[in-house]
């Protein structure tokens, strides 16, 4: 077998790589979002930057998928999360 051929379906282990994109921008009073979002320095100050990746390791397809989706739901308590159904 090849390095990259499959090694086993959806029962081998599975991991989800989500990158995402920071910008965190004032809320105004009008309820609009200022344009502008904190800088890359400003973000460092926080001790973050402004580019993420999530990883979300799964013992097979459906356990990656099913963590994934706990995460979005945690997320969606406080936000939005857009792209996935239900959540």
């Amino acid at each position: 077998m090849g390095i990259m051929e499959s090694t086993g379906g959806a029962k081998a282990p599975h991991v989800a790589l989500i990158t995402m994109d920071i910008k965190i921008h004032e809320l105004l009073n009008s309820g609009d979002v200022n344009p502008r979002y904190l800088s890359n320095e400003e973000l460092d100050k926080f001790g973050i930057t402004n580019r993420a990746v999530l990883r979300v390791n799964g013992f097979d397809r459906f356990d990656c998928i099913k963590k994934l989706i706990e995460i979005f739901q945690t997320i969606g308590e406080d936000g939005i999360v857009e792209g996935v159904k239900d959540v």
